[in-house]
């Protein structure tokens, strides 16, 4: 974790957002943006700048996204070391989790405190997890949708394959009703033109990794084991891919991810369900090849990125305030 802490803190101008919280930093007040973030980030943005070291504003919150996701993990775990170290893994090796943190900064810290938060909810610790949501209302309003999980784990709510299968049917005709009434609005046309190639490329992949999510599902129901949180994540891989093939905004799969970031805590154990070799290789490789697939097309477009070449503080030669 210390690497993925590191790795974070010490970047410059990687990620997409990077440079624009950067350029707020140095002079916030002068900036518009800055009245549209909370008091929480305003206070950072003006601590960066009074301090005269505008890199503050991107160190503050990495740390703080690298703690609270570790925590997180941590507990929901239960501190054992091997589901840990499994988490860890397929948290930073997923593109969409600890590498988009270094362009949805907010959404990304908003994320890794849902993590503690739902720790406390399997703990029962209503009164702490209720403040730690109000707090992450200020981080970024979208964590809002992580109410959802509050009825789910304090009641500890099995998601089984049929409440999957009538989630996906609801969503769909929602998504549906959803494209129909924006395509007669005419509204986020700047999202749908600029996603629509990558994002149905992923729709694919979405649905080929929630189709072999499905069958582990329904593989652990016949041997009456519980994959903890697999018809959660199934949900939201399915409803992500219908925003995609929909042309819907491609923002609106961003709040899905408060969801699917439980997904670090299922793709092993919904390996090892799997106890036949066959099965377990053909899953494996898909596993691999999505985890390839996203990394290509997260660190390759069209000969840019906001994260390669990687940039460090110590060869940033722009002048300090």
């Amino acid at each position: 974790m210390l690497v993925l802490l590191l790795f974070a803190v010490l970047r410059y101008d990687v990620g997409w957002d990077y440079m624009s919280y950067y350029d707020i930093a140095r002079n916030p007040e002068a900036d518009h943006d800055f009245y549209r973030f909370s008091f929480f980030w305003q206070q950072i943005l003006l601590l960066s700048y009074h301090l005269s070291y505008p890199e503050l504003a991107i160190i503050i919150p990495s740390i703080l996204i690298c703690l609270f996701a570790f925590a997180g993990i941590y507990l929901l775990q239960g501190g054992h070391e091997e589901k840990v170290t499994d988490a860890l893994l397929v948290y930073t090796f997923w593109p969409y989790f600890y590498l988009s943190t270094f362009s949805t900064i907010r959404q990304g810290l908003a994320i890794s405190i849902c993590l503690v938060i739902y720790a406390f909810l399997k703990r029962e610790r209503l009164v702490f997890a209720s403040l730690l949501f109000v707090f992450n209302l200020f981080i970024h309003p979208s964590s809002i949708i992580s109410i959802v999980m509050f009825p789910l784990l304090l009641k500890k709510t099995r998601v089984g394959l049929r409440m999957v299968l009538i989630c996906i049917g609801v969503g769909l005709f929602v998504l549906s009703v959803a494209s129909v009434v924006l395509s007669y609005v005419g509204m986020y046309m700047n999202y749908l033109q600029g996603d629509a190639d990558f994002g149905k490329g992923l729709a694919v992949l979405l649905l080929m990794i929630g189709s072999v999510l499905l069958l582990c599902m329904y593989v652990a129901q016949k041997q009456d084991v519980e994959i903890e949180y697999i018809g959660i994540v199934v949900i939201s891989f399915f409803l992500e891919a219908a925003i995609y093939l929909l042309g819907l905004p491609s923002v609106m799969s961003r709040v899905l991810a408060y969801f699917s970031i439980l997904f670090i805590f299922v793709v092993f154990d919904a390996v090892r369900i799997v106890d036949f070799r066959l099965s377990r290789i053909a899953l494996i490789l898909t596993v691999l090849l999505f985890f390839w697939y996203l990394n290509h097309t997260t660190l390759s477009d069209g000969g840019s990125s906001g994260y390669i070449p990687y940039k460090t503080i110590f060869v940033n030669d722009e002048g300090k305030l």
